[in-house]
């Protein structure tokens, strides 16, 4: 069998092609399907990133991650689990961590509920467990630690909370 053969710029000027058509692009060297809502390129094993890794691997030219400026997002279970967004600086790791971010920048989140409600708040640093969880608009905090700052929803001008440091002051009973 022999499919039909086309240049990329042939293949997108298919008008109305039928869903499962498939043809041999020239240009891409590739195999291409349309399946309704676009063209889906079917890949070989050196053109994908395998979940048991890659030898031969260049970082000049070999990455996870976006070539275009793009967010890239992690997901747990198809859930929020993350981005990097290299257009507002915000970068978040950890599941609900700067999920809610709708126009805030610069704003770093590490771990489960970081940062998890913010929408407009800049310039927040928020590492463990629910730290800064509840901050909505403030800026220019900084919480180190589970909970840390976890229920400032507004607070802005460097406030800075480290659960390490609030453990030690209670026990030695300073506050």
């Amino acid at each position: 069998m022999l499919i039909p053969r086309t240049s990329t710029t042939s293949r997108l000027l298919i008008a109305n092609p039928a869903k499962g058509l498939i043809l041999y692009d020239t240009t891409t060297s590739s195999i291409w399907f349309f399946d309704a809502l676009g063209w889906k390129e079917i890949t070989t094993t050196a053109n994908v990133w395998n979940i048991t890794g890659n030898a031969g691997t260049n970082t000049a030219s070999n990455f996870i991650g976006t070539s275009d400026n793009k967010p890239f997002r992690f997901r747990l279970n198809n859930l929020w689990a993350g981005e990097w967004n290299s257009s507002t600086k915000n970068y978040s790791i950890g599941d609900s961590a700067g999920a809610s971010v709708t126009s805030g920048i610069h704003n770093v989140a590490m771990g489960s509920m970081a940062l998890a409600k913010n929408t407009t708040g800049n310039y927040n640093a928020a590492f463990g467990y629910y730290a800064l969880g509840s901050l909505k608009t403030g800026f220019s905090n900084s919480g180190f630690g589970a909970y840390a700052l976890g229920s400032n929803t507004n607070g802005a001008g460097n406030n800075t909370a480290s659960r390490v440091l609030c453990a030690c002051f209670q026990q030695r009973g300073l506050r």
